[in-house]
């Protein structure tokens, strides 16, 4: 193969390797962020509970 085609393949090859990456990365950030949501939501909640049960 000349050299140019090489070239072309591999910079596709590590264009697709950083997307993917990319992707993973955002998609595990993502899962991260409703997480902790979740747990805000949840403590949250029992504070307000907790704070009723007080009074």
């Amino acid at each position: 193969m000349p050299f140019p085609a090489v070239l072309v393949i591999a910079a596709l090859a590590v264009f697709g390797g950083v997307t993917l990456v990319q992707w993973l990365v955002g998609s595990l950030a993502g899962i991260l962020k409703f997480g902790l949501f979740l747990v805000i939501v949840v403590a949250i909640g029992s504070w307000v509970v907790s704070a009723k049960g007080t009074r």
